[in-house]
């Protein structure tokens, strides 16, 4: 547990991608908010319980916080509701409306700003993955060889593993057979170990198991 979790996790996810920096005020405001009952608090407190349990996959991987999103937007919810609760002790009633809908728009702005790039595809991962999809069949595992990236697996729609964590012996047994990778070390290893490679470019390769 080292400092750059918490700035990944709290900070860089959180913070910046799913609140987009202003509704964090609102989630602050939640989880400090008075409740009824211990069910809100502790949806979020299970939330957090997650994420500090599976570490590792929520560092690497954005995805993993989708679990706690329903808590995320529960205490963003409570925070909302303490402020208009609390018109008198906040703002005055005329304000409070327009500027919950600023905080959500400016929220929104600022996390579509972090995210857009997301969804701008590299020409090289679409190239790879008609590539898998023309000398592999759907029912075939495929180890897309990305550092844990699973992005060319979804794309090429196949199942496998995004990163060659074992031998390539081992991982044939495992029902792998098909290797894809854009590492040179890796490609002459499985020329010496006589892998038929079927496609190769200047980029990238793709072997037989």
């Amino acid at each position: 547990m080292r400092p750059a979790f918490f700035r990944w996790i709290f900070y860089e996810r959180i913070n910046n991608l799913i609140l987009g920096g202003y509704l964090t005020v609102f989630f602050v405001l939640g989880l400090i908010r008075k409740q009824k009952t211990i069910l809100p608090l502790s949806i979020i407190a299970s939330a957090f319980i997650y994420i500090f349990v599976f570490q590792g996959g929520n560092v690497q991987h954005e995805y993993y916080q989708i679990i706690a999103f329903p808590a995320l937007a529960l205490s963003v919810g409570m925070g909302v509701a303490l402020v208009i609760e609390s018109t008198k002790t906040f703002l005055h009633p005329l304000f409070t409306t327009p500027l919950i809908i600023l905080l959500f728009a400016a929220s929104f702005f600022f996390s579509w700003f972090q995210v857009k790039g997301y969804y701008s595809i590299p020409q090289d991962l679409l190239l790879m993955s008609k590539i898998i999809q023309t000398f592999t069949k759907p029912t075939d595992k495929v180890v897309a060889d990305r550092m844990g990236d699973t992005t060319l697996l979804y794309l090429s729609d196949r199942r496998g593993s995004p990163l060659l964590y074992r031998e390539p012996e081992e991982m044939k047994k495992m029902g792998y057979r098909y290797i894809l990778t854009d590492k040179k070390e890796i490609m002459e290893k499985l020329l010496l170990l006589k892998y038929e490679k079927l496609f190769e470019n200047n980029q990238f390769a793709l072997f037989a198991l």
